[in-house]
């Protein structure tokens, strides 16, 4: 039941970071831009925790197609699919933190 809670929370907060990425950059477009807006369209923090929200959001979905279509391991399913994620999450954020 707390894999449903936190693959709903991971999608919840990837929609609304998506969404300051999104409106942040519409004021980048203009010859002035607000120091507010490049600080938080650019800052690694937002982008570290869209890779970590991605991939929990990604390993657990995938977990709740599995268990819904008759994988009934459901305790070997949560902890396959939250090794899975810390692994992509740490090498998602290695691979972002060396192209920064």
């Amino acid at each position: 039941m707390t894999t449903w809670l936190i693959h709903r929370i991971s999608g919840l907060m990837m929609i609304g970071l998506f969404a300051l990425k999104f409106v942040t950059a519409f004021y980048l477009l203009p010859d002035e831009k607000p120091s507010w807006a490049v600080f938080l369209h650019r800052h690694p923090a937002v982008d570290i925790s869209l890779i970590f929200l991605i991939s929990f959001h990604t390993c657990f979905g995938l977990k709740n197609i599995l268990f819904e279509i008759g994988f009934r391991r459901e305790k070997l399913l949560v902890y396959a699919a939250a090794a899975v994620a810390i692994t992509l999450s740490i090498a998602g954020a290695i691979v972002y933190m060396r192209m920064t």
